[in-house]
This record gives structure tokens, C-alpha cells and sequence, in this order.
């Protein structure tokens, strides 16, 4: 097999799991309204976002990575990935908009690899609604992930190296998927 193939059979199979069952796009329509409503409603601002916002302005303005401009470069904000979206996307965009829609795009992410772990594990309908009911109502990682905090992501990349553990456990990828779970893994570093 070559690239173009597996590359289709990988494309076609992504398609007709997510085109044959609504109960995916039900849960990620519902994960983002709950999120948007959250955000647009109460407009929360988690201070620790704030206290990283003002070290990643300090850094574009040549200060570094420090919360006062005065003091000596120190270590001021909650974890490298709060900081490293909003210092990337500073020139073109608000930090706390990076954040926020971050958050809504590891949502749609971590709904959809905790679908395929239900999937994996031959959960019910019933089973797998619970599960990704509590992914889309759970009341911390819409707080804290559309306040401006990492915590959405953070949920992202743990479910990301869940699903390729339980694929090799599973014997479904071979060892070179190891390595994508451990480059997951040690991407959740970043985070905390």
C-alpha cells in the first residue's frame, strides 16, 4: 500500500463513522451552544488568564515573560501552553479571544476522541451519551475554558493519548502509534 491509499481508506473511514451516527454531532452541537451561551452571557474573565495576558504583552514589548516590566524575567503565569497560544496568535488577535476559541476547538476535539474511545470500548448509545453528556455539560471545563484557561485543551490532549494507548493496547496500531501517544503525552506537559 502506498500513502495516497491508506491516506483514502483513513479519509473514508473518518467519514462514514461520523456520517453514520448523529449522536456525535448531536453532542458537539450541544458541548459548543452550552460553551457560547456560557461565554456571551456571563463574559467571566479568570484571573489567572490575566495575570498571562500581561506576560505575554510583556514579551511582545520586549520585557520578556514577566508580569511587571520592572522586575527581573520571573515565572508569572499558570503553564506554558496558557501562554504560548496567546504569544503566537498576540499580533493578530486579543489573548483571551486565542483562549477562548482554543477552548471551542478542543471541545469539538474532545467530544469526538471520547466518542471513538466509546466506540472502542463497544459502549451503548445510552453509555456513550452519558459519557459525552458529562464532557459537554461539565460545569469546570466550560468555567475555566471560556474564563481563559487552558482547561479544555488540557482535556483534549489527555483523551487524545487515552484513544492511541487503547489502539495499541488494542493491538489496532502498531508501535509507531506509541509514539504518538507519548508525543501526546508529553504535550499535556506543557499544560501543567
Amino acid at each position: 500500500m502506498n500513502i495516497i491509499t491508506i491516506s483514502k481508506m483513513t479519509g473514508n473511514k473518518f467519514k462514514s463513522s461520523i456520517l453514520n451516527d448523529p449522536l456525535l454531532y448531536i453532542f458537539i452541537a450541544i458541548a459548543l451552544g452550552v460553551r457560547i451561551v456560557f461565554w456571551l452571557y456571563t463574559g467571566r474573565i479568570w484571573e489567572d488568564y490575566l495575570i498571562t495576558n500581561t506576560a505575554v504583552e510583556n514579551a511582545w514589548n520586549g520585557f520578556g515573560l514577566t508580569h511587571h516590566a520592572s522586575e527581573p524575567r520571573v515565572h508569572s503565569f499558570t503553564s506554558p501552553l496558557s501562554v504560548l497560544l496567546p504569544l503566537l496568535f498576540f499580533p493578530i488577535m486579543d489573548g483571551l479571544l486565542t483562549m477562548r476559541l482554543a477552548s471551542l476547538v478542543a471541545t469539538v476535539g474532545t467530544v469526538y476522541m471520547a466518542y471513538k474511545i466509546c466506540r472502542m470500548m463497544s459502549f451503548t448509545a445510552v453509555a456513550t451519551s452519558f459519557v459525552l453528556a458529562f464532557l459537554s455539560f461539565d460545569f469546570l471545563h466550560i468555567f475555566f475554558g471560556m474564563s481563559g484557561m487552558e482547561t479544555q485543551v488540557s482535556v483534549f490532549f489527555l483523551l487524545m493519548a487515552m484513544r492511541y494507548s487503547l489502539e495499541i493496547y488494542n493491538g489496532k496500531k502498531e508501535q509507531s502509534g506509541g509514539a504518538k501517544s507519548n508525543n501526546f503525552l508529553s504535550e499535556k506537559r506543557l499544560i501543567r
